[in-house]
């Protein structure tokens, strides 16, 4: 059975001295991932793939958790060609005889039992199809091999300010594509909440939970930050931040190349209030939190939030538990006339990114620029992202108990 372990990975450098190559060490990450195929044997060419991966985390392009996602699809690629007698790099002529077909059919009826998400589905696919991109731009597959086939084709759309453009959409007969209904919800499937239950959710938490906990979950509601990265803000970000002419928000720069961690590695900037960030930044000098702090090792000592073990609230090297689902469960028991049975700290992020988009709305914005501001307060990545808020927000609209809670998120931004 296909398995993923962690190693310690030394990361080298190249030099030439008399035309001869050496190799110098620059250092090392620890929990890197390695994939192990039956007979705990190394699947060379996908650590070799990892290699180069976290040659980029050691640059600070990408975050290390992304290499870790990668790995996690790639072993269950392995274990579907080991359980049905496949070679992972050995392809055939005819399409049936290319295991990669043969793993995406897999994978469409794991997604159709619901066993994985849409999300991980087509994530999967993705991260399979780079993999082989990759050994085919090493030469390690030859052309021949064709793991799949990829298109370009040229289409007619109209962009959101109305202009009609030629644009190349480059695509893979390896990719999942998203149901209509998958396409129009939002990140992770999650819903926002309405304001009201927002300013209820995050008054509670002040009341009732910890100081830390309480100011993560403001956070989440106010700057849209997943939790992964507001666990991993540290004192140095908060130190860099610089504030708007008007001093009422603060912008601070996270993911890989400011040493707080982002999904899939990218750089952005978040902003957030002016009273948070002054709660933010008197919780930094308490002595609560210097306690913990004494008691914290290695970089774990820079991070703005730890717990009372002085350890961070989600590790911040592996797709592990939190304790943060705990302390929400715990929130909820205190607000029982609410229906929260759906509610997750994700749902904040989709909370902050629809209040963007009525707030703009509401303002007689064009809809390029919301998905710009969008791109620039999420971190997204692709403008497709952002405009899915667009276009959850009109959906609702349909609905005329919709329409009245738009109006009061819009009366009221």
């Amino acid at each position: 059975m296909a398995i993923v372990k962690h190693i310690d990975f030394t990361v080298h450098d190249v030099t030439y001295e008399m035309a001869t190559p050496s190799l110098v060490p620059l250092g090392t990450l620890t929990g890197a991932p390695v994939i192990y195929g039956k007979d705990e044997v190394i699947w060379e060419e996908a650590a070799a793939y990892l290699a180069s991966r976290l040659r980029l985390v050691w640059s600070r392009e990408l975050d290390i958790r992304t290499v870790e996602s990668n790995a996690k699809h790639l072993r269950a690629y392995l274990e579907y060609c080991e359980s049905h007698s496949l070679s992972a790099m050995e392809f055939g002529a005819r399409r049936q005889d290319k295991p990669t077909y043969g793993f995406r059919g897999f994978v469409i009826d794991q997604k159709r039992r619901r066993v994985i998400s849409p999300s991980t589905a087509s994530a999967r696919m993705n991260a399979v199809k780079q993999f082989f991109s990759w050994t085919l731009k090493c030469g390690i597959l030859p052309a021949s091999a064709q793991p799949y086939i990829e298109t370009s084709t040229h289409t007619q759309v109209q962009d959101l300010v109305g202009f009609s453009r030629r644009i190349a959409i480059s695509t893979s007969d390896l990719s999942i594509r998203k149901s209509s209904r998958e396409r129009a919800s939002l990140e992770g499937g999650l819903t926002p909440v309405s304001r009201a239950l927002r300013d209820e959710l995050i008054a509670a938490g002040y009341r009732h939970a910890s100081p830390e906990f309480a100011l993560i979950l403001d956070l989440g509601f106010r700057s849209g930050m997943r939790i992964e990265t507001i666990c991993g803000l540290t004192v140095e970000s908060l130190a860099k931040a610089t504030s708007n002419e008007s001093g009422e928000t603060y912008y601070i720069k996270v993911g890989p190349a400011h040493g707080v961690p982002t999904k899939q590695g990218v750089n952005y900037g978040p902003q957030i209030p002016r009273d948070l960030f002054v709660r933010l930044k008197q919780y930094e000098d308490c002595a609560r939190r210097l306690k913990r702090t004494a008691g914290a090792v290695g970089e774990s000592k820079h991070l703005l939030f730890l717990n009372r073990w002085s350890r961070p609230y989600v590790d911040l090297n592996r797709h592990g538990a939190n304790s943060i689902s705990q302390l929400l469960q715990r929130l909820k028991a205190h607000l029982p006339h609410a229906d929260l049975r759906q509610f997750y700290f994700h749902c904040t992020r989709a909370t902050f990114g629809t209040a963007v988009v009525l707030a703009g709305l509401a303002a007689g914005e064009r809809k390029d620029r919301i998905v710009r501001r969008l791109m620039e307060l999420l971190g997204h990545r692709h403008a497709s992202s952002s405009f899915r808020y667009i276009s959850f927000v009109e959906e609702l609209k349909t609905s005329e108990a919709i329409d009245r809670e738009l109006e009061a998120w819009s009366t009221t931004s």
